[in-house]
């Protein structure tokens, strides 16, 4: 992220590392049933993955791919809600990667509640791990 961008403070963003972020959203307010994060059952009760994948090409440069997927019978399934990100916030206001869905997509899913807390679960994957066997993770 970042590669030959100009982010908010006037510099040049280095972007030369891949790297792979999953957010996985409880929305119903129950801690079980669902699908699990990180394929682990350790991690049940989720509702929504965001999958966000940057790849860093030496052609393309940065390669982008974004999906918000949905829990169907224990199976991650694709939608067609749109993921944003912005390059200038994450490489030049925050220093991490950030992404966006629209709360009226969330909302169009019966999976969705309103009224429930949402929790929430982040992974990171670097080049030697997978989404199943994740860097780094924070959640409850």
């Amino acid at each position: 992220m970042g590669t030959d961008g100009v982010v908010a403070t006037g510099t040049l963003g280095a972007g030369n590392s891949s790297g792979e972020f999953y957010w996985y959203l409880d929305t119903d307010g129950s801690e079980s049933g669902s699908c699990n994060a990180i394929g682990d059952a350790s991690y049940p009760g989720y509702e929504f993955r965001i999958s966000y994948v940057a790849r860093n090409d030496s052609t393309l440069g940065v390669v982008e791919t974004k999906q918000l997927m949905r829990c169907s019978s224990g199976s991650w399934t694709a939608t067609n809600a749109l993921v944003t990100t912005n390059k200038q916030m994450s490489c030049g206001e925050i220093s991490g990667v950030m992404v966006g869905v629209s709360l009226q997509d969330l909302e169009s899913f019966s999976e969705y509640d309103k009224t429930a807390n949402m929790r929430i679960y982040m992974s990171s994957v670097n080049a030697s791990d997978s989404r199943t066997s994740p860097s780094d993770y924070v959640g409850p």
